[in-house]
């Protein structure tokens, strides 16, 4: 490999790391619209026999607040609390990013809407005006990944590691076509 070719890898590895943080800001921006602290206490929502549940039969079992509720619950977990050095590929990720696609279309209730709008601001203003693309975005990265439902804690590997064959190739394509632009 040449100087040449040597930057370009890691342009492409950058772009993939952005495309990945800017997933992951989607994710964050919808999960938090909701007040899932509220919801648990009302319910006494079980996070981890619903997860296992849904890993064991890939169904959530959960009305959509419930959904929206586990949603922000993963999130607060995976990426401020006790979940946050879950695997980027094992069952909570798999969880977070699979009920993305149960909720991000669904109203929240006012009685559940956070009293801090940032996130929910932030949803309304960048996401929401280009869902179809958000949508695509997430999708592309849940379905390229190898997930791992018994990856540990700290168990992070390398993104060539556990993304499909093809898939950073997608990746890189569809930054080259869709440029991230909010």
């Amino acid at each position: 490999m040449n100087e040449d070719q040597a930057g370009m890898a890691s342009a492409e590895d950058h772009d993939v790391s952005e495309f990945i943080d800017q997933v992951v800001d989607i994710l964050c921006a919808c999960a938090l619209r909701f007040d899932g602290w509220k919801h648990k206490e009302e319910t006494s929502l079980d996070l981890p026999e619903i997860v296992e549940t849904f890993s064991r039969t890939g169904k959530w079992i959960a009305s959509t607040q419930g959904k929206l509720a586990i949603f922000f619950l993963l999130q607060r977990g995976l990426y401020k609390w006790d979940l946050e050095g879950e695997a980027f590929h094992g069952k909570y990720q798999r969880a977070f990013r699979s009920l993305f696609f149960e909720v991000y279309d669904n109203e929240v209730p006012v009685r559940y809407r956070l009293k801090d709008r940032f996130w929910a601001t932030a949803w309304e203003t960048r996401y929401r005006p280009h869902l179809a693309e958000c949508v695509e975005m997430v999708r592309l990265l849940h379905e390229g990944l190898i997930y791992d439902d018994n990856a540990g804690p700290h168990q992070d590997l390398p993104y060539e590691a556990i993304i499909k064959p093809g898939y950073l190739e997608k990746i890189q394509t569809w930054l080259k076509t869709r440029p991230i632009r909010y």
